[in-house]
């Protein structure tokens, strides 16, 4: 230990021993008493002071008394977040440190324009990459936080954590993504739809099935994220969004708009700017394929 270590370490204890005197713990008091006057004591303290306080290595390394901490004085889970080693790997502790400071952020959060409710486990998520990179761990989080969009989630991680250039994020989230359960994709594409689909690789084997249940929550809007190709490798798809994205006036749009092949621009080298139409042959002929299909005939008919 070095000379800056030393004193640091030094500095901690001293105001440490000061605040189990503001406590009132005295040196016959046994560890259990010690916990509970401590707790009592962090209890009566102004938020302005929450910064000021200082715990040994032993409590910063209890996970029961720090829940306590957490459960009963909100206000120190940024002050006293989880640093040790030990802690951040232990998924049941860290699980219960994410659903008490989820909890706290929520509560604070006012105004007529709130932030986005996955946003604060974003921020609380993102200091612990060996969570956040875990399949395991992300299946638990689902499971915890069924309102939230867990992939969502798990790609603002990656975004924010990772250098914008760094080549090495892509490959770690296709990655984690790729190993997570098909009950995991199947429940979020379900509930949250297009949010999902519009941030996981097309190339995923398992796409067209992650479509199908998105397609329960946002229809053809869903069923849009699928090439055109495989819309008519995949034809059940198409009846299902009818069921669920808006009937016949919603096929009509999806057939007619959003499997156009054509594409207008503007070619401003010429003077004056010349307007332009250009149409892909390829899926012209799979718009044209499904339009005189019988059985699609019939369903916009209805």
């Amino acid at each position: 230990m070095n000379k800056e270590e030393l004193n640091k370490l030094k500095e901690q204890q001293k105001k440490y021993a000061k605040l189990l005197k503001k406590a009132g713990v005295k040196k016959v008091d046994t560890p259990q008493q010690i916990d509970q006057k401590l707790l009592w004591y962090l209890q009566t303290i102004k938020s302005e002071k929450y910064s000021q306080i200082v715990l040994d290595d032993k409590h910063l390394s209890d996970p029961a008394f720090l829940l306590d901490v957490y459960s009963m004085v909100p206000g120190l889970i940024f002050w006293l977040r989880p640093k040790n080693e030990e802690l951040t790997n232990s998924f049941n502790f860290m699980l219960n440190y994410l659903s008490l400071a989820y909890a706290h952020e929520l509560s604070k959060q006012q105004g007529a324009f709130p932030v986005k409710k996955e946003t604060h486990l974003v921020w609380l998520l993102e200091n612990y990459p060996n969570l956040f990179k875990s399949p395991l761990f992300v299946n638990m989080l689902a499971n915890q936080f069924p309102d939230l969009n867990i992939i969502y989630v798990i790609h603002e991680c990656f975004e924010n954590t990772y250098y914008e250039y760094d080549g090495s994020r892509k490959y770690d989230y296709r990655n984690l993504l790729a190993k997570l359960p098909d009950s995991l994709w199947v429940e979020q594409a379900s509930k949250f739809g297009v949010d999902v689909l519009s941030i996981i690789p097309k190339t995923f084997d398992n796409f067209i099935e992650i479509v199908s249940s998105a397609i329960e929550k946002d229809g053809f809007d869903a069923l849009a994220y699928l090439h055109h190709a495989d819309i008519i490798k995949n034809k059940p798809l198409i009846k299902k969004a009818y069921i669920y994205g808006g009937g016949a006036q919603g096929l009509k749009k999806f057939l007619e708009e959003t499997l156009s092949p054509y594409t207008e621009g503007v070619d401003y080298t010429h003077n004056p700017p010349l307007a332009y139409k250009t149409k892909n042959r390829h899926k012209y002929a799979s718009q044209q394929l499904l339009m005189q299909d019988a059985e699609i005939s019939d369903m916009l008919s209805k």
